[in-house]
């Protein structure tokens, strides 16, 4: 569990809100997808992107 609580903690720090609570899923959905590492980072980045006011 301890790299959970490093993610979140850098989460944090970086200001990301959006990654903490998709990543779970997008986890999930990239081991069923058989995605890379720069995809699953990509899409990651991509939701938190959306949803951030512009």
């Amino acid at each position: 569990m301890i790299i959970h609580e490093r993610l979140n903690e850098a989460f944090h720090q970086l200001g990301l809100t959006q990654i903490p609570e998709i990543l779970h899923n997008h986890s999930e959905a990239a081991s069923k997808e058989d995605i890379s590492y720069l995809e699953f980072l990509d899409k990651l980045l991509q939701d938190e992107l959306a949803a951030r006011d512009f």
